[in-house]
């Protein structure tokens, strides 16, 4: 496949070349190195990471769900337990759930 030159790549929405879309995944992956659970659930260091790689503001997410930043962070910590904060923030981060908090679809009833 023909390579695109490096403005019509950043016109098109692509890295400008190879060895950053790389060094992008790489980063991701490191990001996720460590920090899943033995259930497949997503510890709280990968759920931060992931709202920094996608650029949400707690601060204004936690608003827009009608409650504040500190009890978002609480409930991204497993300190405390909101299904639809939960679900919530699923959505946003395009993971099911179930997958994401680790829990069965039985506990969301």
């Amino acid at each position: 496949m023909p390579r695109k030159p490096v403005h019509r790549r950043v016109a098109y929405g692509l890295p400008p070349s190879e060895e950053a879309r790389l060094e992008s995944f790489f980063g991701i992956q490191k990001a996720f190195a460590g920090v899943v659970n033995p259930d497949g659930s997503l510890k709280p260091a990968a759920i931060k990471a992931l709202f920094e790689r996608f650029q949400i503001n707690f601060k204004a997410f936690a608003g827009g769900l009608g409650v504040s930043d500190a009890f978002l962070h609480a409930v991204i910590a497993r300190r405390k337990r909101n299904v639809r904060v939960e679900n919530a923030i699923a959505e946003r981060l395009g993971f099911d759930p179930h997958r994401l908090w680790g829990r069965s679809p039985l506990d969301a009833a």
